[in-house]
């Protein structure tokens, strides 16, 4: 799965979770990219997950971002004005997830 760099090591339900943050993601033209988990779990039937933090990188970027990922790269500071925390919250009868920059990055 894009975006994780150990898929086979998450359960299903996180991987449902993740799934749910790439659809958002997708909203705004990205790929989202974990680095950790942030705490603030969520179990439901359907899923088990957190808030995360991460890069959401723009499609036309996607390719190049991945090679730095897979090589333990993404470290490096062109990457950092991408940086951002996954936070879900329950709205009505389902879970919605927003993509915050808190500056930590900032000058």
């Amino acid at each position: 799965m894009k975006g994780l760099r150990m898929p086979e090591k998450e359960s299903k339900k996180f991987l449902k979770f993740f799934q749910l943050v790439q659809s958002f993601a997708e909203k705004h033209k990205s790929v989202y990219f974990l680095d950790t988990g942030e705490g603030r779990e969520i179990f439901t039937k359907e899923y088990e997950g957190e808030d995360l933090s991460g890069w959401l990188i723009p499609e036309d970027l996607v390719k190049e971002f991945e090679i730095d990922f897979n090589e333990g790269r993404e470290e490096n500071d062109r990457w950092d004005i991408y940086y951002r925390f996954a936070e879900w919250e329950k709205k009505d009868d389902g879970i919605i997830i927003k993509f915050v920059d808190y500056g930590i990055y900032e000058d």
